[in-house]
Order: C-alpha cells, then sequence, then structure tokens
C-alpha cells in the first residue's frame, strides 16, 4: 500500500464509485423520508459522475510521463 501526499490509497480509490452507487441505494431502500431519498439519489449522481469522468480520462488516452495533474501543477509552479 503506498501513500502518496494528498492522495488515498489507489485500492480505496478504485473502489470509491460503486461506494457511492452502494451507498445511495441502500440508502433509498432504508429511507423513510424525502430527504434520505435525495441523499440517495445524490449518492447515485455523484458515484455516476466519477465513474463517467474516470471512464472518459482513461478512454482519452492522456496520459503524461509528468504523473498527475497535482504534480504538473507543483512543477509550473516552481518554474515561475
Amino acid at each position: 500500500m503506498i501513500f502518496r501526499q494528498g492522495r488515498i490509497p489507489d485500492h480505496i480509490y478504485k473502489v470509491l464509485p460503486y461506494l457511492y452507487l452502494g451507498a445511495g441505494l441502500v440508502t433509498i431502500i432504508l429511507a423513510n423520508n424525502g430527504i434520505a431519498v435525495f441523499s440517495g439519489i445524490s449518492l447515485i449522481l455523484a458515484g455516476i459522475l466519477v465513474w463517467t469522468l474516470r471512464y472518459q480520462h482513461a478512454s482519452s488516452g492522456s496520459r503524461t510521463s509528468s504523473g498527475s495533474c497535482l504534480n504538473r501543477l507543483q512543477n509550473e509552479n516552481d518554474t515561475d
């Protein structure tokens, strides 16, 4: 398990969209009021959004040798 500064472990990062979806479904199923149903739907939509953004990024081939966006921003600030 590798911890990088400001990031969560990869095994947790990879399952987060599915956790959002699962938590949303459980919330909706067990909900007894409108606010809980709204929260469940929000979690499901967040999971779908995260999964879609990750899929688009992976399929775009936008991988660079300089690493993550955070690393690129830090490198840009260091050169100023």
